[in-house]
């Protein structure tokens, strides 16, 4: 993984333990990485999206909207976004057009980031 994927307060994990952390320091250049751990970025992978971490967004945020082979979850407040979860990725639509698709948790912190400028809040 290289540091200028992630943000501050972005969920990561070890290859040598396997263990969540977050990143809590990113340096303008982008190659510069501090975690809570304080441990080389080159030892950070992403965490693959699960229907577990799906169902561990904020239920204070999101409404489930869809079910069977697929969940499908609308943000209360900003009600164009939809989050799909199949396969081991996460679908994103905008006013029901998919926009993107992501495969790990940062990637979609960062995806969501960007659409409204506040925090994907999950609880690991």
């Amino acid at each position: 993984m290289n540091a200028n994927e992630l943000r501050i307060g972005n969920y990561f994990k070890w290859i040598s333990t396997d263990e969540i952390d977050k990143a809590i320091f990113i340096s303008d250049r982008g190659n510069e990485f501090s975690s809570v751990n304080d441990v080389n970025i080159s030892d950070a992978i992403g965490i693959t999206l699960t229907e577990d971490i799906f169902r561990k967004l904020d239920d204070s945020e999101w409404s489930f909207v869809g079910f069977g082979t697929r969940l499908i979850v609308q943000h209360i407040k900003f009600r164009a976004i939809k989050i799909e979860f199949g396969h081991d990725e996460f679908a994103f639509y905008f006013n029901d057009e998919l926009i993107n698709l992501k495969k790990y948790l940062h990637e979609a912190q960062n995806l969501y980031f960007a659409l409204t400028q506040q925090e994907l809040n999950i609880q690991l």
